[in-house]
């Protein structure tokens, strides 16, 4: 475990004050800042899968690991866990009381600064984390404080999410983020053909024809895909695919089958049996576990 200053010490020990005043409820608490959320939960959870898009998050209280693929990362107080593209994770709670900090990003921002970075060193894989430096806990913590005074959020807020994503990309785990602003080389294919499949998840999918998009061999395209997502383009489609038929199943008065169709499985029981197998129940039981879940809370 990294020996922590005591300046970072401190910078944790108010961001944690800080997120609690202003996280209230557990669960996610939307801010007043563009793209900025918080994370609180006070009872551990069983693995969930979710969707991570492009983002920082920053450890404040408590442990959580993330599997991404057979690629798994951990991260807690102090940590900072970059992820530069699109990809299905499964999020486990390890320690309680659980509280996070989280940004997102637009590619669009990431392009403007990035002209004036110096290159960046070459990376390829979408998730990376460690222990963020003294100045990005330094914005995280002043982006908080500027919270509790909404008054200065439309004036400050802009500049505050620009020095936070200044050092994200200025630091060691921002060179993912950076290399897709260029939109060349392989990485850049790999999120075109990432952003494709979000697109289409519902339709059959050719690897052939993805592989052409991206000017790779077949062979090529797979083993670049698997670096940057730690899963084949099969088994992200997958995921994404059942991830949406969870969103279905919680937020519309659909029967299974109905579900199944639209996310693009021929089988009901095909999608019964891959669906129970990535979140531990068949989607009717899943469902109602779910919503009495969110109605306890």
């Amino acid at each position: 475990m990294v020996s922590l200053s005591v300046s970072t010490m401190k910078g944790i020990e108010e961001l944690r004050t800080l997120a609690h005043r202003l996280s209230g409820q557990p669960g996610e608490t939307p801010t007043a800042l563009q793209g900025v959320t918080l994370l609180r939960l006070d009872a551990p959870l069983p693995p969930s899968p979710v969707l991570y898009t492009p983002r920082l998050c920053i450890g404040i209280d408590g442990r959580k690991e993330i599997a991404n693929g057979e690629k798994v990362y951990e991260y807690g107080p102090g940590d900072e866990l970059v992820v530069s593209v699109a990809v299905p994770v499964t999020g486990r709670i390890l320690t309680v009381p659980y509280l996070a900090f989280a940004m997102e990003f637009h590619l669009v921002e990431i392009a403007q600064m990035h002209l004036e970075l110096p290159p960046p060193e070459e990376a390829s894989t979408a998730v990376l984390t460690g222990p963020a430096s003294p100045e990005l806990l330094d914005a995280v913590v002043r982006a908080l404080r500027m919270l509790e005074h909404p008054d200065e959020v439309a004036l400050l807020g802009p500049l505050v999410r620009r020095e936070i994503l200044f050092r994200v990309l200025s630091g060691p785990r921002g060179s993912m983020l950076r290399t897709l602003a260029l939109d060349q080389g392989n990485v850049a294919r790999i999120a075109r053909a990432v952003a494709f499949l979000r697109e289409h998840y519902a339709e059959p999918i050719s690897i052939e024809h993805l592989a052409r998009d991206a000017a790779m061999s077949v062979t090529s395209f797979h083993r670049h895909f698997k670096a940057v997502t730690a899963m084949s383009p099969l088994q992200y489609q997958k995921q994404l695919r059942l991830q949406e038929a969870r969103h279905l199943l919680l937020g519309e008065a659909l029967d299974v089958g109905t579900v199944s169709t639209r996310v693009g499985y021929e089988s009901t029981t095909h999608f019964t049996r891959e669906y129970a197998r990535l979140f531990g129940a068949p989607p009717r039981r899943d469902a109602e576990r779910l919503r009495a879940r969110i109605t306890e809370a």
